[in-house]
């Protein structure tokens, strides 16, 4: 076949391997800040409190980026198949650095907070335009072979987060967890506007703003009431139930909206496609189950076990080399084999067997005695959020491809939000029952201050012996039973994919993305 000039760009399809895996380094770096932000600050929490006080509203840090970027997520989706992926995804890495300068600036924790939620709104489009520019420019048949790196390159920023946020604070300031964005996003955005130039065919409609409203005013009472639920005002108070009940109106309202939207953010057609009805519900159930798979060994490792903050995210590191070791050998079967449903199945049924492997964990339990079941979370991870996507794609046309992408990313965040209110509340009302039944009321009286017992590993470890060891045994106790927990999640994740049906992926793009100018490769 002759060589094409930049005149005669190729036709979809015919894109190179080359051509592909330089939209991929763009693609991976937009990942990688994604997925680094969303845990970097983890580790330098307690040295932000130290510098500007208000520890009471460091939690905001987190909920102001998971409530922007959860909104953002299916918005810019929707707007990528209007106006095209890549004035889109520029126009998130330029909100998310935006964000991170103003965070680096930051003089006052207000200011912190208000910069993380733009951030957010960033870093929503970060974590959904990357798969739906790969479905541009890939066939669902090949798309695994490329996407399992994008999904790699996640798990693997978000799992090291923590370690990066470490290593920065004890050897700089904290506002260098920000300005490492600036050399990667703009890395990024360079690449993607060199070779991310193919056309998308114009749209009539005007994005549906009245959805995008009824998005917010549903999801954000929704999320605050259960982040608040189990730290401020209990679960029966009339603001939880307040925030609940509003969320449930405005999440009824958006349903009958994008039943008669022309552009519906969420087409609630999807929903007629039996694939996508069971990969939505288990997207939503595994994101539960994945925040529960991490949030607790850390504390596990520090608190049980005794380990420092940086050598707990060190042995976590297996977790990160499961999870993305799976997810490409997954990606790379899946091209081969051309079948993606025995991939989640296997995949959970592996993150069940780890979560019972984690209630064997116990006081005598060393370090090392947690790197194996860990491996095996990460192997069970690693491929569900890939298979899921591609599955979704592969069931709806061309013109929807972002609106899809980023409302499976939209559930799993949703998912990730219902997981951390219930493994919170869960370990909680464990752990207090646990202090209250393993330390006396005499060795209580010799406390100057009853909060030091669930207090940093730091202050655990000073108490006296007798009351140190109460403290560990609940706080063991309490993470064993989050554990539990996790084995009924996972399984009723698994019950939906076993209703996944397999459909043979498509080996065409399809006949509405025109390429433009790509490079020759």
């Amino acid at each position: 076949m002759p060589a094409r000039t930049r005149a005669e760009p190729p036709q979809v399809g015919e894109f190179s391997h080359r051509q592909v895996m330089l939209v991929l380094v763009a693609l991976g770096a937009a990942s990688f800040m994604a997925g680094l932000d969303a845990t970097i600050l983890q580790t330098a929490l307690p040295r932000i409190a130290g510098e500007f006080g208000g520890a009471s509203r460091l939690g905001w840090l987190s909920i102001g980026y998971l409530l922007t970027s959860t909104i953002a997520t299916p918005l810019t989706g929707k707007i990528s198949d209007l106006y095209g992926r890549r004035a889109v995804m520029q126009a998130s890495i330029a909100l998310f650095l935006v964000g991170s300068v103003a965070a680096a600036l930051s003089q006052d924790m207000g200011q912190l907070i208000i910069s993380r939620s733009v951030q957010g709104l960033g870093g929503g489009g970060l974590m959904s335009l990357p798969m739906a520019i790969m479905a541009d420019i890939v066939s669902p048949a090949q798309r695994g072979r490329y996407a399992g790196f994008i999904g790699a390159v996640y798990a693997l920023a978000a799992v090291t987060g923590p370690l990066i946020g470490g290593f920065i604070v004890d050897h700089a300031s904290w506002h260098w967890c920000f300005w490492v964005n600036l050399p990667v996003g703009l890395a990024a955005a360079a690449v993607v506007q060199t070779r991310i130039t193919y056309r998308n065919p114009p749209r009539q409609h005007a994005v549906d703003w009245g959805g995008a409203a009824l998005i917010t005013i549903s999801v954000t009472p929704l999320m605050l009431a259960l982040v608040w639920a189990g730290e401020r005002h209990g679960w029966r108070s009339s603001t939880t139930l307040g925030l609940l009940g509003l969320g449930l109106v405005a999440a009824v309202l958006l349903v009958l909206h994008e039943m008669r939207a022309p552009e519906p953010i969420i087409p609630m057609r999807f929903f007629r496609i039996d694939i996508y009805r069971t990969i939505a519900a288990a997207v939503f159930v595994v994101g539960g189950a994945m925040f529960g798979a991490t949030l607790f060994l850390p504390l596990f490792l520090q608190v049980v076990t005794g380990v420092s903050a940086t050598n707990s995210g060190l042995l976590i590191m297996p977790m990160m080399l499961g999870t993305t070791s799976a997810s490409i050998t997954a990606g790379r079967l899946i091209v081969r084999y051309q079948r993606y449903r025995p991939v989640p199945i296997i995949g959970l049924g592996l993150m069940t067997a780890a979560f019972a492997w984690l209630t064997t964990l116990d006081t005598t339990s060393g370090a090392w005695e947690v790197i194996a079941p860990m491996f095996v979370m990460g192997l069970g991870m690693g491929p569900i959020m890939l298979v899921a996507t591609l599955a979704a794609q592969n069931v709806v046309e061309h013109r929807d491809m972002g609106a899809v992408t980023s409302s499976i990313q939209f559930y799993r965040a949703i998912g990730n939000t219902f997981g951390a209110a219930m493994f919170t509340a869960i370990f909680s009302s464990r752990l207090s029952s646990g202090l209250e039944a393993n330390i006396s009321a005499e060795a209580r009286a010799t406390l100057p201050d009853l909060s030091v017992l669930q207090g940093s590993p730091k202050v655990i470890r000073s108490l006296p012996a007798e009351v140190r060891t109460g403290v560990i045994e609940s706080f063991a106790d309490a993470i064993h039973t989050t554990y539990v927990v996790g084995i009924p999640i996972c399984l009723t994740a698994l019950g939906f994919m076993l209703f996944l049906k397999e459909k043979p992926l498509r080996r065409t793009v399809g006949e509405v993305a025109q390429p433009d100018a790509l490079p020759e490769g």
